[in-house]
């Protein structure tokens, strides 16, 4: 309900003050001007996303300038959430207001905003990085950070979740075999699917990051 009532006033306020802005014309270089009419009030003015509204809002708008942040982006997902909004966030259906094409413009300004990766920082940092969110977001309520399962979760399961933290079983236990656990599941265990959910290459990044789990110093020698 609170989400519902955000999204409408959010809405709100941004005609008002997008009205300041004269109509345009669509197309690819108007990007830019549309965005900073109806997206840099939450977003911010180069997706840094440090506004006054995103302060408040929970869960925060999206900050396009992270590249980490944009690597599970694609443009599907992108132009689903401009047209249609996004269920259970303040984000509210600019598909009433902009065309296609508009929407299409927004979205090429939009990905111009990701910042190259950090100095230092190689793929595979960056990849782990990736799969570090993933793992947060999906996987922590029952692996735990740590990754040995010891959650409030992880404690009451019949089946306790795979201790990533045991380099010894994890020593034996391939990519591939996690590949699976994750797509499909585990039967007779509280391991879901997640086929629907994660694609292939968000698969691969959550297991560079369990990976270096059991590669901490504090897992060597878990048993």
């Amino acid at each position: 309900m609170k989400v519902a009532v955000w999204r409408i006033c959010l809405f709100i306020i941004v005609l008002a003050v997008s009205s300041i802005v004269p109509d345009i014309q669509a197309s690819p270089a108007q990007g830019k001007v549309l965005y900073t009419k109806y997206c840099a009030f939450c977003h911010g003015k180069v997706g840094q996303g440090r506004t006054p509204m995103a302060r408040v809002l929970q869960p925060p708008p999206r900050i396009f300038a992270d590249p980490v942040a944009m690597a599970r982006l694609n443009d599907n997902d992108l132009y689903r959430a401009i047209k249609q909004g996004k269920s259970g966030t303040a984000m509210p259906v600019w598909g009433r207001l902009l065309t296609e094409s508009q929407i299409r413009d927004v979205m090429q300004y939009v990905k111009s905003l990701k910042q190259p990766l950090p100095a230092g920082m190689t793929q595979t940092d960056f990849d782990i990085r990736v799969g570090e969110r993933i793992y947060r977001q999906y996987c922590i309520v029952c692996h735990g950070m740590q990754g040995n399962g010891q959650t409030h979760i992880g404690r009451v399961l019949t089946r306790h979740p795979r201790d990533f933290t045991n380099v010894e079983k994890m020593a034996h236990l391939s990519n591939r075999q996690m590949v699976e656990a994750i797509r499909n599941g585990k039967p007779k265990t509280a391991m879901v699917a997640w086929k629907n959910i994660l694609n292939s290459e968000d698969v691969r990044r959550v297991i560079l990051f369990i990976r270096q789990i059991s590669q901490r110093p504090s897992s060597r020698g878990s048993r």
